[in-house]
């Protein structure tokens, strides 16, 4: 089961371009973001210009683009992303 899903989704590089689905309630289906790291048990943290995304994905989360549509300047490091529902709301604890 691991060789297959190796063969689907290649690991992604650190600096690749990707393509990452967002909630309902933001504008659009999808956003471009940037790999920054990639943890130890083989999920990915992505920035976008906006920010720092909150969670972390794993490969089949996302599908890696072939251009490269952005650079690492355009993610600033200390902003974070909230990808929540709630996070209009008062009572969003991931602010």
């Amino acid at each position: 089961m691991l060789d297959v899903s190796s063969v689907t989704y290649p690991m992604a590089a650190i600096g690749d371009t990707v393509k990452v689905q967002v909630p309902e309630a933001s504008n659009g289906r999808y956003m471009l973001a940037k790999v920054i790291a990639l943890t130890a048990n083989n999920l990915y943290k992505l920035g976008t210009e906006q920010g720092v995304l909150n969670q972390l994905y794993s490969r089949n989360q996302f599908t890696v683009c072939k251009e490269r549509f952005m650079s690492p300047e355009d993610v600033p490091d200390a902003k974070k992303l909230c990808t929540s529902k709630c996070y209009d709301s008062a009572s969003c604890s991931n602010k």
